[in-house]
């Protein structure tokens, strides 16, 4: 987010001009009453991300002032917990069919007009302008993860796919190096606490002997990694079904670079393969009793056809990635999509979503959770209706799959 809320701010300054200024503000618990004229005046309001104090003061201007003004809210996370804090603090009750949420992937689209019908989508991508290079060339030397090291991610499945083509991998020379370190976070929304993931991924490297192949990095500045991208030749490569999967920074710095990524169709990496097309492969998702799965032996086939097929490719940063462009299309559809005077729309799914957080909030004994359930397990058909809104391709094969239970229920 340190990159990201910048960007957006920058991008909104951008699409100022004479029909449409703009101006930023800081809206926070004590600056309201501050900036009251400025919102007053306000057409659009632009919320770059949500905060509680952001969430309380745009509602009072509904609610106490009666303001009617066009929201444009960037959504980030919020979808795929049903947007439950939006009610909860108050926004949620005072939406308008005008307003517009922001989002980055078809997912999050699809969850949004599941959950609030009534509301207007925007997509656009974020861009990060980092002018660091990477290594091109016509053969993979290291296949590379950046991110945290979460269960979600499924990096067990890929150390295992690892040790499945050991042999070929060693052949090769190529190795797996993880950088990031472990975010403790489990599966909140499932209410699943999350155990010590980075020493079972360990384990399971010394398991399989693959001590030579498989390197934890740990977290790495900015200044490390971009030295080690522009010295090694990589495949980034990422099996994550994680519920805040939305966009996918990582992939995308080496994506709009000229390199090759290898993904799973899911959440904000499903964009990728229709605007940087032959540089992005996909592992299947595989349909399942607990909702999207992975399957390891499809891991390592796909990991094994990359290799084979690696090659050299021309670059061109696509337009849809390309921030005059993108700041253009915000700025037309903002003069050419008018407000009007609407009456707050219902938001009965919401509401539903957040009395079944209130109820496994009292219920709970386990005060590392925070409130973040909203769902029973991965086999509760409500999630399923989330999961797979994020998954854009589903694989009918059958064979490929471990019958054993894929998901991670105890590793400690």
């Amino acid at each position: 987010m340190q990159e990201i809320i910048p960007f957006i701010e920058g991008l909104w300054c951008e699409t100022s001009c004479l029909e449409h200024e703009v101006e930023l503000i800081n809206i926070d618990d004590s600056s309201v009453m501050k900036n009251l004229s400025a919102l007053i005046n306000a057409d659009n309001i632009v919320m770059t991300c949500f905060t509680v104090e952001l969430s309380l003061g745009v509602s009072a201007l509904r609610e106490k002032l009666g303001l009617n003004f066009r929201l444009f809210f960037y959504v980030h996370g919020m979808a795929t917990i049903g947007y439950w804090p939006l009610l909860k603090y108050k926004l949620g009750a005072f939406l308008c069919s005008h307003d517009v949420f922001v989002v980055t992937c078809e997912g999050d689209k699809k969850i949004t007009n599941k959950v609030l019908p009534q509301v207007q989508v925007y997509k656009h991508p974020f861009l990060n302008e980092r002018n660091s290079k990477i290594k091109l060339c016509d053969q993979i030397e290291e296949l590379t993860y950046i991110g945290r090291v979460s269960e979600q991610k499924n990096l067990h499945l890929l150390i295992q796919a690892c040790a499945e083509i050991k042999n070929e991998l060693e052949e090769r020379n190529i190795k797996l190096s993880i950088f990031g370190e472990e975010d403790f976070l489990g599966s909140p929304n499932m209410g699943k606490i999350s155990g010590p993931y980075l020493d079972y991924c360990k384990r399971l490297v010394s398991m399989h002997k693959l001590e030579g192949l498989v390197t934890f990095k740990g977290h790495v500045t900015r200044e490390i990694l971009d030295e080690y991208l522009a010295t090694k030749c990589v495949l980034y490569i990422s099996p994550s079904l994680h519920s805040d999967e939305n966009f996918g920074m990582s992939p995308y710095n080496i994506l709009k670079k000229g390199g090759r990524c290898l993904l799973t169709p899911w959440g904000g990496f499903a964009e990728f393969k229709k605007h940087f097309n032959d540089q992005v492969s996909y592992f299947n998702i595989f349909k399942s009793e607990l909702g999207p799965i992975l399957s390891p032996h499809d891991i390592s086939d796909k990991i094994l056809c990359s290799i084979e097929k690696f090659s050299d490719t021309k670059f061109e940063l696509p337009e849809y990635y390309c921030r005059k462009s993108l700041a253009k299309k915000i700025k037309k559809y903002i003069l050419t999509n008018k407000m009007h005077t609407e009456e707050f729309i219902s938001v009965d799914m919401v509401e539903n979503i957040l009395v079944r957080r209130e109820s496994f909030l009292s219920d709970s004994q386990d005060s590392k959770n925070q409130g973040a359930k909203i769902f029973e397990g991965y086999h509760d058909s409500l999630a399923h209706e989330f999961l797979y809104s994020y998954a854009s391709s589903l694989s009918s094969k059958k064979d490929l799959l471990n019958p054993s239970d894929p998901r991670l229920s105890d590793y400690s």
